[in-house]
């Protein structure tokens, strides 16, 4: 009886799961391409079909796997629902990878852990949470590890978000491995713990050294996975004000120069932070890895949003065109909430960059009117726009319309200053007056209404308004009775309107004799107070000139008995003066020893180029004046005078004759002048 025929795909099958076997993906994919084009049917051979997908996933080929789907849409029967949700997640093309994964199925863990990852990628994170949350709970795969990895992360980006944790800490993280102790770390960070967080980070880069060693890693990509955690730490101690050692972090994590471009975006974008206006150079190099391509997709709309900003202000502080500058806000603008005063507040100074002051009033002023309780930082700021422009008049309306804020104490002054630049004194008192009516009903013993009540005194009396200022005095008196100060302000403003209530006032005023029984008369008369602080004499019976007390000397020794205060003192001796060794008392000094040699009457200029240019000139031999060179026709005074000793050389003078310096013979002639 003859044999059956063999299937001409069985050998190709064999050969197939071989290679699968032996995680011979390139191989394996193929064996499976020769099933799909062989002629008895292969390319609607499912197992195939599903082969090959799987390789070109594990192989990281997502684009060339999710064309492969498009083109056997209609040879396909399996579902492939998830192989193309995963294919689009890890394309970025996020949207469309959620409504492509479909509703799953309650016992398909796979589908909702792809479903979570992109929710996360979402920003979605309570749905996110949630759906973790129950696959920690109902799954008991090896993959547990995992799950609580990113429930940890979710509860981690949740935190940040709402600034609490969303499980209350119902939630126990684990710190097996050093991917729950980062995730934990992030969710201490969040909450403002930052030195527990600090400890955290850097036990889980220990664990990831050692977990990394022990799997036979070499360094190269130990450091490519720590320095997500390297990064954090900078990040942690830049939050708790230690810039030097967040800049190392950072700086640490771009020598790695990690795979994960998030990471570099994230570290150099730090960086920029922490330079400010300073290092703009540098800061600008460093934004080019904050806006590369593949940036974007990896990124949060958080960092995003934080990057754009800084951006901004970067090109804002370097000076860079206003074109430029407008472009980033724009694209900052879009990144960012409508009601965020720190944008309005950048966009109203590029405004008056450009010289459009009234632009940026204008968008403060909207703002303000919008969202009511951002109207106190754009008030200001449009104020101090003003201001900047010397509109004292402008800026002192806004100020004045700040409501309740304009009683406070900082904006009180500012004020008050503007009003005496404008010579506006009424409206100063007026200004006080509604102060003080505002306190008293809202806080009367406050200390704010104490010191108003001092200043607007003050102020009254300056501007001849006695009869305020004391009814001003006279109410601080309540508080404090016994000032003297107060008290004699009171007495001078009654005195101009009231006599004798400034007669019932005076009595209460403390005797002088208490007053001056602190003062030294002898001293005050010997003051030289015209010289200054400097030049005032110490008389011997003056407390400052008085001697140690009884039982101490001026050392701080105990006293001798019965010495009383008549101690000798040790009469200083003098030094004796200290002359020069070749000093010669015969020889009378140089008087212009003191002065600079080019200043001295001795001193003569080099005059060499004088000298070569004179040679040839002259009477080149021929005899002059033959008399003037007969000694016998010399007067008899300047005989006499040679006749003289001559003054002996000062001891600056006896020096030997500075040495000429050789003339050069060729080359070229060196710099003259000095």
């Amino acid at each position: 009886m003859a044999s059956p025929k063999c299937n001409p795909l069985t050998p190709l099958f064999q050969e197939l799961h071989r290679h699968i076997q032996n995680s011979e993906l390139e191989k394996a994919q193929k064996i499976a391409n020769k099933i799909l084009t062989h002629p008895n049917g292969g390319y609607t051979n499912q197992k195939a079909i599903q082969c090959k997908l799987v390789c070109l996933i594990q192989l990281s080929k997502f684009q060339e796997a999710f064309d492969f789907i498009l083109r056997n849409e209609e040879n396909l029967t399996i579902d492939v629902s998830f192989e193309r949700a995963y294919c689009l997640y890890r394309l970025n093309r996020t949207e469309e990878a959620l409504a492509a994964l479909g509703p799953a199925a309650e016992d398909d863990f796979r589908a909702k852990e792809l479903r979570g990852q992109i929710l996360y990628r979402l920003e979605k994170y309570r749905d996110s949470y949630n759906l973790y949350r129950d696959l920690v709970k109902n799954s008991g795969d090896d993959y547990d590890e995992e799950r609580q990895t990113n429930l940890a992360a979710c509860v981690a980006a949740l935190t940040f978000e709402e600034g609490v944790r969303p499980d209350k800490g119902d939630t126990i993280l684990n710190e097996e491995t050093y991917e729950l102790m980062y995730n934990k770390a992030t969710t201490l960070t969040a909450q403002g713990e930052y030195q527990k967080a600090l400890m955290l980070l850097k036990k889980s880069e220990d664990m990831c050294r050692e977990t990394l060693t022990e799997e036979g890693s070499n360094e190269e990509e130990i450091n490519d996975e720590v320095s997500i955690v390297l990064a954090q730490i900078g990040y942690v101690n830049q939050k708790m004000g230690i810039p030097e050692a967040a800049s190392k972090y950072y700086n640490q994590v771009l020598r790695n120069k990690p795979s994960d471009v998030a990471v570099v975006a994230v570290a150099s974008n730090n960086i920029i932070s922490l330079n400010r206006e300073q290092n703009i150079f540098d800061s600008k190099k460093k934004v080019k890895a904050c806006i590369a391509e593949r940036v974007d997709a990896k990124l949060t709309s958080r960092q995003k949003k934080s990057i754009a900003l800084n951006n901004v202000l970067l090109n804002y502080y370097g000076h860079s065109s206003s074109e430029l500058c407008w472009r980033l806000m724009r694209q900052l603008e879009a990144l960012s909430e409508p009601d965020q005063p720190g944008i309005v507040l950048l966009k109203a100074a590029l405004f008056v960059r450009d010289r459009q002051n009234a632009k940026a009033c204008q968008v403060l002023s909207e703002f303000g009117t919008a969202h009511p309780s951002q109207s106190l930082a754009t008030s200001l700021a449009c104020a101090q726009i003003y201001f900047s422009n010397k509109q004292l008049d402008k800026a002192m309306q806004v100020l004045e319309s700040l409501g309740d804020a304009s009683y406070t104490a900082g904006i009180l002054g500012v004020l008050i200053s503007l009003c005496r630049s404008l010579n506006n004194d009424e409206q100063a008192a007026q200004i006080f007056k509604r102060a003080i009516a505002f306190h008293k009903k809202r806080n009367p013993s406050s200390e704010l209404l104490q010191s108003l009540i001092r200043k607007s005194a003050q102020y009254f009396l300056r501007l001849g308004k006695q009869q305020e200022a004391a009814a001003l005095l006279q109410e601080q008196r309540k508080v404090d009775p016994h000032n003297a100060k107060l008290l004699a302000q009171l007495v001078a403003a009654y005195a101009t309107f009231d006599p004798a209530k400034a007669r019932e006032v005076a009595k209460d005023l403390p005797a002088v004799d208490e007053i001056v029984t602190q003062v030294d008369v002898a001293s005050l008369e010997a003051t030289n107070w015209v010289m200054g602080t400097r030049h005032v004499k110490r008389v011997v019976g003056s407390p400052s000139a008085r001697s140690p007390p009884d039982n101490q000397t001026a050392t701080g020794t105990a006293a001798i008995p019965g010495a009383g205060d008549r101690r000798k003192v040790p009469a200083k001796k003098k030094k004796k003066t200290k002359l020069p060794k070749n000093y010669d008392p015969n020889i009378v000094p140089d008087p212009e020893r003191w002065l600079p040699r080019w200043e001295r009457s001795t001193f003569k200029k080099r005059g060499r180029r004088a000298r070569e240019a004179a040679i040839g000139k002259g009477s080149q031999g021929a005899v002059g004046n033959v008399a003037e060179l007969d000694a016998s026709n010399r007067p008899t005074a300047a005989v006499q005078q040679s006749a003289q000793p001559s003054p002996g050389v000062g001891p600056r003078q006896q020096r030997p004759k500075a040495q000429q310096k050789k003339k050069k013979i060729g080359g070229k002639k060196g710099k003259g002048g000095w």
